[in-house]
């Protein structure tokens, strides 16, 4: 028969490959993945052996970020079933609805539910129907007939779309995803580090910033409170290593990056003041888009509505949101000080009739969070928030699978 790599969550068989026809998962995975994990065989024989195993819950984003949003996964769904139908013309049968098969797998109980099989010679197409749709787990949720003769074609979805779905399961959070590896490594089909936990690099996300301290800030909060995603992504620093020459504004670097047709996937992260919202509009208004390029500013947040500021009228409490927010504004600026914040306001723009403002002190704060970010005193939100909201940006606006 020869030796089997299969893919699974409990006793749902997800995908499988035999010998040298296989699907590698290593994006799914991290290296702290390599657990024991019960492999079964034929009888209801299993063993104990190493393998990769990691919760939905925490293979979610890794899929997101991959890709496989949901309404990503919508339209692979769709395109895959209009495929169908143009390769099988009139032989082709009725298909669940996105709808009717995301309904199925995101309510299944996955304890009652099993598809293990001893892997009979099936022909394409025969184990989605006469294994998976046959579970009775399954067919209690299904609406309608499904016929056998259907199931090349939901053979032929990606297998991560459905580990998608699963991922909406609110009984399988908790559920292992688990890859069952280790036989086809010892029987030679495949070498250990090919099947290693890693991302190719067309996977990974350059972060680029204004500057050392953003870049800091930014690495430091995604290693410390994002490590089931954080490496999806790597930085540049505008203060070192500058590609291009010229001013080293982010304007000139994206420039510069579309002529050169950039091929890495890249978002570009300005302030939310008052140059960096005009340097922001000036690269969405002018210069060209590429699927792979993404420009993104800090978001406004209601802290920043009433916040206290200095100028030539003495001080105010003022909305800073678009004015003088900088990533220093989203630490801790209540840790270790005496004082309240404050931003002054500097450089009148004539063009956008606005002050440029700063962050007083903002090296301080900074000092502090390198110091004290893992201090449970420490307050996090506003980071945590910044990340998600800069993951959920991403997720959002890149679509190309």
């Amino acid at each position: 028969m020869g030796t089997m790599i299969s893919l699974g969550v409990g006793k749902l068989e997800i995908d499988w490959g035999k010998n040298s026809i296989f699907e590698n998962f290593c994006d799914l995975f991290q290296p702290e993945d390599w657990k024991d994990i019960k492999y079964y065989y034929a009888d209801n024989e299993f063993e104990i052996k190493k393998g990769y195993s990691r919760k939905l819950s925490l293979v979610k984003p890794r899929l997101n970020l991959l890709g496989y949003t949901l309404p990503n996964i919508k339209t692979m769904y769709e395109d895959n079933y209009k495929d169908y139908v143009d390769n099988m013309g009139e032989y082709a049968q009725p298909i669940l609805t996105f709808d009717e098969y995301f309904d199925v797998f995101s309510k299944i109980d996955l304890s009652k539910v099993n598809t293990l099989t001893e892997y009979d010679d099936w022909d394409f197409g025969e184990y989605a129907s006469k294994c998976v749709f046959e579970d009775e787990e399954i067919q209690r949720l299904l609406t309608r007939y499904i016929d056998r003769r259907s199931g090349t074609f939901y053979e032929n979805l990606p297998p991560r779309l459905l580990v998608r779905v699963l991922c909406e399961n609110p009984t399988a959070q908790n559920i292992p995803l688990q890859w069952y590896m280790l036989d086809h490594v010892e029987s030679g089909w495949s070498k250990e580090d090919e099947l290693a936990p890693k991302l190719e690099d067309k996977d990974k996300i350059l972060i680029v910033t204004e500057g050392k301290s953003d870049t800091f800030i930014l690495k430091t909060v995604i290693n410390g409170f994002f490590s089931e995603v954080s490496d999806f992504f790597y930085f540049i620093d505008m203060q070192e290593n500058y590609p291009f020459t010229g001013t080293g504004n982010l304007y000139n670097f994206a420039s510069g990056l579309i002529k050169i047709k950039l091929q890495n996937k890249t978002i570009i992260i300005f302030d939310n003041d008052e140059a960096g919202i005009f340097s922001y509009n000036k690269c969405m208004k002018n210069l060209d888009s590429i699927p792979n390029l993404k420009f993104y500013h800090l978001p406004n947040i209601p802290e920043f509505e009433r916040f206290l500021t200095i100028g030539p009228t003495g001080k105010s409490y003022q909305d800073i949101n678009g004015k003088a927010v900088s990533i220093e504004c989203f630490l801790d600026l209540a840790f270790g000080v005496d004082n309240p914040p404050e931003i002054r306001w500097t450089i009148y723009n004539e063009k956008s009739q606005k002050y440029q403002g700063a962050l007083i002190a903002k090296d301080n704060y900074t000092r502090i969070f390198k110091a004290s970010l893992f201090d449970d005193k420490y307050n996090k939100e506003k980071l945590i928030f910044l990340i998600e909201d800069i993951i959920d940006f991403w997720c959002d606006n890149y679509c190309e699978r």
